[in-house]
């Protein structure tokens, strides 16, 4: 009797084990058993870096419900589907942007920006207090320091990378101007005024005299006649 006993509980105990071995396949695998077919599914695993957003893996149905991969919000894959250890089919939705799937560890290459090229502002007045020969920094282009090439200087500007021109290109600017002039902004006072002035007053009263004498004399000529 208590042999049986025994042997009841024992069968009883490995009963239960059994059942709960079942329970947790099925709660591991979503509860539908993916066959071991060798069926691969590639998606890209969403890893929580900003710099580096996904990694693509390729691995069997088993190990894609195994490893709680359909539970995973930001994963990425197409639809697909697998037969069950019961012979029936499984389909699964495509879940996020399966565009990415095409490109290495599933990030889209950058389009590069476009920005408008520069203007460049040139002054060069009397002086060099206010000289100007300067391009304003902006988004997406690097403005190199002023050089002098000879009598000429010379900004050169380059785009930085992920950028192009509005017109599509990506050629560095080079902006050139002659070199600056230093001209006194007091222009020095010459005196060619004054002396303009002399001779003409010297002009006057020659005429003046001019005009005296030759009414004297007119004047000689009547009284004599």
């Amino acid at each position: 009797m208590k042999k049986k006993l025994i042997l009841g509980l024992v069968a009883a105990v490995i009963a239960i084990f059994a059942a709960v071995g079942l329970a947790s396949s099925a709660s591991a695998t979503g509860g539908d058993n993916p066959s071991a077919d060798n069926k691969k599914v590639g998606f890209c695993h969403a890893t929580g870096s900003e710099s580096n957003p996904y990694v693509f893996i390729e691995t069997s149905v088993m190990a894609f419900y195994n490893a709680g991969h359909i539970d995973h919000a930001g994963d990425i894959w197409e639809a697909f589907s697998y037969t069950n250890n019961k012979g029936d089919v499984v389909n699964v939705p495509a879940q996020g942007d399966t565009s990415l799937l095409a490109f290495e560890d599933c990030q889209a290459p950058k389009v590069d920006e476009k920005v408008a090229k520069p203007d460049v502002t040139y002054a060069d007045p009397c002086g060099t207090e206010n000289d100007v020969f300067a391009v304003a920094g902006g988004r997406g282009f690097v403005v190199g320091s002023v050089q002098t090439d000879g009598v000429i200087q010379v900004i050169n500007v380059t785009l930085a990378d992920g950028f192009d021109w509005l017109d599509g290109t990506r050629d560095a600017l080079r902006f050139e101007r002659p070199a600056f002039t230093n001209v006194d902004c007091d222009i020095p006072n010459t005196g060619g005024s004054e002396t303009y002035a002399t001779a003409a007053g010297w002009g006057a009263v020659g005429g003046l005299l001019m005009l005296a004498i030759t009414m004297t004399v007119m004047h000689t000529r009547r009284t004599e006649s």
